[in-house]
């Protein structure tokens, strides 16, 4: 682009008030009207590619969403990396009902904060149970529900339900290649 702008305005003669940021923004405005154009970078068979290296998938057959989203690299991560259903910090259990605190922005399990709290109901402060953070006064008025959350944890039941599906069928393929 700068190659471009300095070819059209050639400097040698160009004149002294010969404004470049105008020339550049018309540029950019050309280069954005051709990207407008063009079609999502997902149907080109390069970003396939590409995407395919780094375990990344696209994901444009979801119902209720239209996310890139990684996938591989099996871990244990308890807050929910890239593989597997998030897990409570509180229950170290599968992430059911999740609740972010509007506070901290901290996500629970409804059972596990209700838990802390209830069990804290006596004491004069009930403080979040992640280390480090500095909400003292946690309160179930804090919390709303995580929407962000549970797509997490419907995207990755949906993944193990697939990836069940698939090895039923490997299964079932091995079996039918033993009869024969």
């Amino acid at each position: 682009l700068k190659q471009q702008i300095l070819a059209e305005s050639d400097q040698e003669n160009a004149p002294e008030n010969t404004n470049y940021g105008t020339l550049f923004n018309e540029a950019m405005e050309v280069e954005y009207a051709k990207l407008k154009e063009s079609k999502p970078a997902d149907e080109y068979e390069s970003y396939q590619k590409v995407c395919e290296e780094l375990g990344i998938s696209v994901n444009r057959s979801a119902k209720d969403d239209e996310d890139i989203e990684v996938v591989g690299n099996q871990g244990g991560d308890t807050q929910g990396g890239s593989q597997g259903i998030p897990r409570c910090a509180i229950t170290q259990a599968e992430m059911n009902e999740p609740l972010k605190n509007k506070v901290c922005s901290h996500t629970f399990s409804r059972q596990g904060i209700e838990d802390v709290i209830r069990s804290k109901s006596g004491s004069r402060n009930c403080e979040c149970p992640m280390a480090g953070c500095q909400n003292i006064n946690m309160t179930m008025d804090q919390f709303v529900k995580d929407t962000q959350m549970e797509l997490q944890i419907n995207r990755a039941r949906r993944r193990q339900q697939a990836e069940k599906e698939k090895l039923s069928q490997v299964a079932a393929d091995l079996v039918d290649s033993d009869e024969e």
